[in-house]
């Protein structure tokens, strides 16, 4: 499908900030790492809630784009490549690591590793897969992170990690399975699991 705006331009003269989404950024005393959810909210939802838990636990700078219409919040999805909002731009500029969160649609458990820094990417791996997590480093064209032009890329390394996470495995985080933004505040033990692995794994980096 289609994105309904091509950058972030088009999108702010569209819709409300602060209204329709939010924006917010995360500051930590490292500038190692940076964790991004570029399509958090009700756009791919448990993004927004990984990267926050990541801050806050883990010395991750982190900025998450917070879709908040009551409905119709995938018209805000804008494709890795041409995500181009500034502050999100600066964070990742700024860091030597980026895990960039998405999510994708399917009921299975999985989680697809993809970008250009393949060292890490099976450092993520070995991480997420002791702590029980179904892991797959061959994600699709579409999701595989590898252009230079993707977000996850733009770091000071120009290499970075693209997660993404599947429907199944992200309702797993949260109490019934249920992914609606109020349910989104009770997380149970998978999410936290899940997020001490990620932080294990840019603590090796």
């Amino acid at each position: 499908m289609m994105d309904l705006y091509s950058n972030y331009e088009e999108l702010s003269q569209n819709e409300v900030e602060g209204v329709d989404y939010a924006i917010r950024t995360y500051l930590s005393k490292s500038s190692l790492c940076s964790a991004i959810a570029i399509h958090g909210g009700g756009i791919e939802p448990g993004t927004s809630e990984l990267v926050r838990e990541l801050c806050a636990r883990f010395w991750f700078v982190g900025y998450e784009f917070d879709a908040m219409k009551s409905r119709n919040n995938k018209d805000l999805h804008i494709t890795a490549t041409n995500f181009d909002e500034p502050k999100a731009l600066d964070i990742v500029s700024k860091t030597f690591h980026t895990l960039s969160i998405h999510g994708y649609s399917e009921d299975e458990r999985n989680t697809y590793i993809g970008g250009l820094d393949k060292s890490m990417i099976h450092i993520v791996k070995e991480e997420l897969t002791k702590a029980g997590f179904h892991v797959d480093i061959n994600p699709p064209e579409p999701i595989n992170g590898n252009s230079l032009e993707n977000i996850c890329n733009k770091n000071r390394r120009r290499q970075g990690i693209q997660l993404e996470i599947s429907t199944g495995q992200r309702r797993n985080f949260f109490a019934n399975g249920d992914l609606s933004r109020l349910n989104r505040e009770n997380p149970v033990q998978d999410f936290y699991d899940y997020v001490n692995a990620l932080g294990n794994a840019m603590k090796r980096c």
